[in-house]
């Protein structure tokens, strides 16, 4: 990759708005996938040594996987590089490299869902419109199995309704917005 993404520093406001900025914005995701994969992996063995049935959750392959502490850490920092990045305008070689990036994460830690809603947004101003209902619809079936978020920056609600958004304007032939008040009316209900 180029040196455009950041992965050990904190992002910084710009103070203003573009509408293709990827939201929502600041707080880097923690590290404990790979410790939630060892449970997994616990819980999987207590099942086959107890009398009790009970069904095991369905993260993780149903508990078969496990995550590496170090495919962990670089999905999250690689992840973190393309929020803090600011210049992700349609069309520049770093929204095609963030997309790239993105892919990766995807590659290193598949069970999360946020990076595939993140793309979505990326795929959509970049008028892919297929390519972004798809990868809005795997972020949302992945955070819905979850019942909860990775990226913590906003609650489970949020990142449903905003990879909702995604997939209906996708299904509706639409990119991303171009402009700020565009981006302000996502989601609008029209009648």
């Amino acid at each position: 990759m180029g040196g455009h993404f950041y992965t050990d520093v904190e992002c910084t406001p710009q103070g203003y708005h573009e509408a293709w900025q990827v939201w929502p914005g600041l707080a880097k995701p923690g590290k404990h996938m790979e410790f939630l994969s060892n449970l997994g992996t616990i819980a999987r063995v207590c099942k086959g040594a107890s009398d009790e049935p009970f069904e095991l959750p369905p993260i993780f392959e149903g508990c078969t996987e496990t995550l590496s502490a170090e495919a962990e850490l670089e999905a999250r920092d690689l992840y973190w590089g393309v929020i803090c990045n600011s210049d992700l305008a349609p069309g520049s070689p770093q929204a095609a490299e963030a997309l790239g990036t993105l892919a990766r994460v995807s590659e290193l830690n598949p069970y999360i869902g946020e990076p595939h809603v993140v793309r979505a947004q990326l795929l959509l101003a970049a008028g892919d419109i297929e390519g972004g209902r798809a990868a809005a619809e795997v972020g949302l079936r992945i955070i819905c199995m979850w019942g909860t978020v990775w990226d913590k920056r906003l609650p489970w609600e949020a990142w449903i309704a905003w990879a909702r958004v995604i997939a209906q304007m996708a299904e509706s032939g639409k990119t991303w917005p171009s402009n700020s008040w565009e981006t302000i009316n996502l989601g609008l209900v029209r009648q």
